[in-house]
């Protein structure tokens, strides 16, 4: 019986299929879980918001987030945005400039837009509406990228922790994504990179050896170039695209 097992599995080999053994049936759960894990992860959430872009400026941030999206996509990752104030219209041309440069005019394949509900419907205020949006969007992602993160309180006007962005991570967390504040953008960012730098393990149990790329994601000294080139390291690794 084994014998024929293997003469068929290694017959489908010579369509490119790989078979992989188990012993136990409840094994089929854990690999299709996996399986979609690792499907997710090639979708990338952008989460931020900025009303002022702090020690970075607007200049060095709206190129920051551009390059960052485009180096992204470029390396085949989708990006998923809901395009946060002051942030997502950067990612979002990241993306087109990629998507020009690969002469591909087929936008799904790079790209998932989920604006917010901008007026409150069946009863609900829109801090509710946007916690249930944020429900559905964040799963379509496997991993979840966090700048800046500040508003203008409509009130007072001063400017103010984006609590969305909190929410966000929070949410994120729950559903499973892998996170990566970049610190180094300040605020909102720049707490959650404290909250992870102090339980790393807690959030990636397997991965401690990318501790130092994350802690440099903090530092304010290093220009758009590191920070780029670190995220993506980190992203890569994580997929084992090593």
């Amino acid at each position: 019986m084994q014998r024929r097992q293997e003469l068929r599995a290694n017959s489908l080999k010579k369509y490119g299929l790989n078979p992989l053994w188990i012993n136990e049936y409840p094994e089929i759960t854990t690999i299709l879980k996996e399986v979609e894990s690792r499907f997710l992860r090639t979708t990338i959430l952008i989460s931020g918001s900025a009303e002022n872009y702090g020690s970075f400026g607007e200049k060095r941030a709206v190129e920051l987030l551009h390059d960052l999206s485009k180096s992204l996509s470029n390396n085949s990752y989708k990006i998923l945005t809901g395009f946060g104030w002051g942030v997502g219209s950067a990612v979002i041309n990241g993306v087109l400039d990629n998507m020009e440069s690969e002469r591909n005019q087929n936008m799904d394949n790079y790209l998932i837009m989920r604006p917010f509900p901008q007026f409150e419907t069946h009863g609900k205020n829109l801090k509710e509406l946007w916690v249930e949006y944020r429900k559905r969007f964040i799963p379509l992602a496997g991993i979840a990228i966090f700048v800046f993160g500040n508003r203008k309180n409509k009130t007072t006007g001063v400017l103010e922790e984006a609590t969305g962005v909190i929410d966000e991570f929070n949410i994120a967390f729950e559903n499973g994504l892998l996170l990566i504040p970049i610190g180094a953008t300040g605020f909102v960012s720049k707490c959650l990179w404290d909250q992870i730098i102090a339980s790393f393990k807690d959030f990636f149990p397997n991965h401690e050896y990318l501790l130092d790329d994350f802690k440099l994601l903090g530092d304010t000294t290093i220009d758009n170039s590191v920070i780029i080139k670190t995220v993506l390291k980190i992203i890569n690794t994580l997929n084992s695209r090593q």
